[in-house]
This record gives C-alpha cells, structure tokens and sequence, in this order.
C-alpha cells in the first residue's frame, strides 16, 4: 500500500535540497542515509533524525522520504536512514546501527 499512496508524488520538489545515499556504516546499503533541508537555506535548522517504523523488518529510508520532504519544506533538516533489518540481524543491531547516524 505504500507505494500506492505515494504514486504521482514528486520525489525531487524545487522548495528542497535533498542528498541521498550518504554512507554512515559499514555494511552496504543498508547503511545509507539522505538528508533534506529547505532549499538554499543558510544558516541553523533544527534537525529530525527519522527512524522509520516496521517493526525492525519492514521499511525503507525510501518508504518514508514524502514525509522526510514535507519537513524539510516545514524547515527542517530531515535525516532519513536505512539499517539492517530481521532476521538478517538481531536485536539490537538495529538500534547500534540508529546510534551510528547520530554520531554520523
């Protein structure tokens, strides 16, 4: 249902500043981070570290990137990440891995 939800939206809005698939870890893909901000916005933001629910087995940094965007045109710096999920790993490798972005 998520990707119906989204069809049609724009993923790239003039209003936002967006960088993807920035590496914050050392395993792959699953360690990649975007950022969005405000459009040429100067100065400090404050900040939302975005953990995207699912229970730790389902979701994506790219399930949840319209409301990443929409903060970001609220004027927010939005950090939107991905991590390892189960059963590949076990608790709480997702929560080191969401502790890594902060250090990030």
């Amino acid at each position: 249902n998520d990707d119906a939800r989204d069809a049609g939206l724009n993923p790239y809005p003039e209003n936002v500043d967006r960088f993807d698939n920035i590496r914050y870890g050392d395993h792959g893909d699953d360690n990649l981070l975007d950022l969005y901000r405000p459009h040429r916005y100067q100065g400090k933001l404050p900040v939302i570290v975005h953990v995207h629910g699912g229970g730790f087995v389902y979701g994506t940094k790219e399930t949840y990137q319209f409301y990443g965007l929409a903060m970001a045109r609220m004027g927010f710096a939005f950090i939107n990440f991905n991590y390892r999920k189960a059963p590949e790993v076990e608790y709480p490798s997702e929560l080191r891995e969401t502790n890594q972005v902060f250090h990030w």
